[in-house]
């Protein structure tokens, strides 16, 4: 029979049905002495516990007003993008995309562009796209198509789920050479040439480092032009002292992580506004918070920031010494929201005349040093087919996935034995 042909008593989403009843039975086979779940049925019902309070915080407590605020400001700038991938010769706008930090994180991020992609909007249309970080990845994948996309994801949930890239060791605990290493070589590399001569931009943010009391200044890269190439303006976005390894310098500059400083949305705007100055801006962010997750984040001092950062970040560094405090500083106010986000970004559209909108991630386990393939796996499927969603397509039987050549063999002897034994 062929694979286009519907096959009989196939249950919709069957693929990850069964992904999901393993990845359950695995959690209960390594859970640890205190954990409160036993079974694969009690880790099945945690998970759906924990959506369900986020669906409740959503649209039935008293935060779906403000839920519903969110998205009054995000669906219209979808529409939009919608809409240029329909008729890009006849709109008066650009569109910009923006990955966000996260750490490993990134993965839903990834499943979030994923679902854009395949609702129509994908990077033969979007004008811009900006990657912050560990979104700097996503965002060169994005650019490069939907073949780069589906690799770059494998990337995360393969050979970037594994202790050679996040484990404790001396000044390298997130093993950026590693990275590196196989956005350029490999299986997973990326292809630099497609993504250069895609139409979309790419644009990637790094921040300088601090001197004595100021805050980190941000500067915008553009990663398709950048001398020492894509992938060293992505490592620069993601470069902490003491924690990622060797820095490498853009211009004989040493710039750290972009995710220090605040978003800058307004210099992002700006930008792109004296590159098409007769052309409304239109930008969807997409954030590794879930909405969820956003009601626990108030501003703190950076002393008590500082802390969380290290536990969050940097334990695996514990016995084996400590950032100094310009890092921890400059870590401590990357991580700080507004409790008035929302209307920041609303004055922001005033004073710009840009339309923002956010695309918040599904609630998560993953941790931002999270490796658990399993987790980084889930991530990518919830966050696509939630964007699928939100974008109003309709939803596939199967999200498409990149086999790693070593899979592909595997599964082809599996089918020579089956076949032989037949």
């Amino acid at each position: 029979m062929s694979e286009g042909m519907p096959q009989p008593n196939k249950r919709k989403f069957d693929k990850e049905l069964e992904f999901n009843a393993d990845r359950w039975e695995r959690q209960a086979e390594n859970r640890g002495i205190f954990s409160k779940e036993k079974t694969a049925d009690d880790f099945m019902r945690a998970e759906a516990k924990r959506d369900d309070i986020d669906f409740e915080k959503k649209y039935i407590k008293e935060s779906a007003k403000e839920y519903e605020v969110w998205e009054a400001h995000a669906q219209p700038v979808r529409e939009a993008f919608l809409l240029q991938a329909e008729s890009p010769e006849d709109v008066d706008f650009v569109t910009v995309n923006i990955f966000m930090q996260g750490g490993m994180r990134a993965a839903g991020i990834a499943g979030a562009a994923l679902g854009q992609d395949m609702a129509g909007a994908t990077s033969k249309t979007v004008n811009y796209a900006v990657g912050i970080s560990s979104g700097a990845t996503v965002a060169a994948r994005f650019v490069g198509g939907r073949e780069e996309l589906l690799r770059g994801t494998a990337m995360l949930t393969g050979p970037l789920a594994k202790k050679e890239f996040i484990s404790p060791r001396l000044g390298n605990t997130i093993n950026l050479p590693y990275l590196k290493d196989l956005e350029e070589n490999g299986e997973y590399a990326i292809d630099q040439q497609k993504v250069k001569d895609a139409h979309c931009k790419l644009w990637t943010i790094v921040t300088e480092p601090m001197k004595g009391a100021e805050g980190p200044r941000v500067r915008i890269i553009d990663s398709k032009t950048v001398e020492e190439g894509m992938t060293t303006a992505t490592v620069s976005s993601m470069s902490i002292p003491q924690v990622t390894g060797k820095i490498p310098t853009l211009g004989g500059e040493t710039f750290y992580d972009g995710g220090f400083a605040a978003l800058p949305i307004k210099e992002i705007i700006e930008k792109v506004r004296s590159e098409n100055p007769n052309k409304k801006v239109k930008v969807l962010i997409y954030t590794q918070a879930s909405f969820d997750g956003m009601e626990d984040i108030k501003p703190a001092s950076a002393e008590t920031l500082g802390a969380k950062i290290m536990h969050g970040i940097a334990t695996p560094l514990k016995g084996l010494g400590s950032l100094d405090p310009d890092t921890v500083r400059q870590l401590a106010k990357g991580l700080v929201l507004k409790e008035n986000l929302r209307k920041s970004l609303e004055a922001i559209e005033k004073e710009t005349d840009a339309d923002i909108g956010v695309m918040w991630a599904p609630p998560t386990n993953l941790g931002m040093t999270s490796i658990d393939p399993d987790e980084l796996k889930m991530a990518v499927n919830e966050s696509a087919r939630n964007a699928i969603k939100l974008f109003g397509a309709e939803q596939p039987e199967e999200l498409p996935e990149y086999v790693p050549q070593r899979d592909q063999l595997k599964k082809a002897i599996e089918e020579y034995k089956q076949a032989k034994a037949a």
